[in-house]
């Protein structure tokens, strides 16, 4: 019984540490490169 309480707490200890590396680098990438401007509309010759 303890081997499977061990194995859970690990299995459940990977995944915390693996959700929270993947959350940590998207946050990181979002302030690295915050999301391109909309691009400007092409201005209408004047006729």
């Amino acid at each position: 019984m303890k081997k499977l309480v061990i194995a859970l707490a690990i299995v459940l200890g990977l995944n915390l540490i693996g959700w929270t590396m993947s959350t940590a680098t998207k946050v990181s990438y979002a302030q690295e490169s915050p999301q391109p401007e909309p691009e400007p509309k092409p201005e209408k010759p004047s006729e």
